[in-house]
């Protein structure tokens, strides 16, 4: 799942996001992220990908993760100034 998101920088949310839904159908899972390195959440919000960001909320993802910068997916949101968009999330 990491690599589905990580991987490709120039690809967009709807690229990546079929991607991720083909591989959960496939029974692919979040497994715990490696200690100090971003979290599948952590990128998807990085890269604005809200909708999966969502997706990996629903399936459990650590809110609480801490990277190697000991930035959290709060602090990741605050810098890309987009809790706006996270608050407006349904």
């Amino acid at each position: 799942m990491r690599l589905a998101i990580a991987r490709i920088e120039y690809e967009n949310q709807e690229t990546i996001e079929k991607r991720i839904q083909t591989l959960l159908s496939q029974g692919a899972k979040l497994h715990g992220t490696p200690k100090y390195a971003k979290s599948e959440l952590m990128i998807a919000i990085d890269r604005r990908f809200f909708r999966i960001a969502d997706y990996f909320i629903a399936l459990g993802a650590d809110l609480n993760h801490v990277d190697g910068s000991e930035n959290t997916v709060l602090h990741i949101i605050c810098e890309r100034k987009s809790i706006f968009h996270i608050l407006m999330v349904p």
